[in-house]
């Protein structure tokens, strides 16, 4: 009886294999920082800029009560520094396209770095 053995023969990896795994797994992970690096960098500049629309908000909210009250007195005020919050100064625009209509801009002024930011919101108010 004649029996036919294969000899399995167990194969590591070579050297060039390994390297070429580990740089295609060193490219992956300096994808994956340079994504995480930019994430953080925009969450910290979403956080002024909301920080800047609640404060445009809040000031809107306050001059339109204003001009609820008495629509002739004027929504203007010059540049400055936002009460409680430090770094951030605001003004309010006012146009009068007519009688009983304003265009009220508030604009909200930040730095960040060395880049001046701004974030502005209008509205039209109507004397009813």
């Amino acid at each position: 009886m004649c029996t036919n053995q294969t000899t399995k023969r167990s194969r590591g990896f070579t050297l060039a294999e390994i390297m070429v795994c580990l740089l295609l797994l060193t490219i992956a992970v300096m994808g994956l920082v340079s994504t995480q690096i930019y994430s953080l960098k925009a969450t910290g500049g979403n956080k002024y800029r909301h920080l800047a629309s609640v404060i445009a908000y809040r000031v809107m909210s306050e001059k339109e009560k204003a001009l609820r009250t008495d629509f002739s007195v004027s929504a203007a005020h010059s540049r400055s520094d936002v009460p409680g919050e430090e770094g951030f100064q605001y003004e309010v625009l006012e146009e009068a396209p007519g009688t009983s209509i304003k265009k009220v801009t508030v604009k909200v002024y930040w730095t960040e770095g060395t880049e001046l930011k701004s974030y502005s919101l209008w509205t039209y108010l109507y004397d009813y």
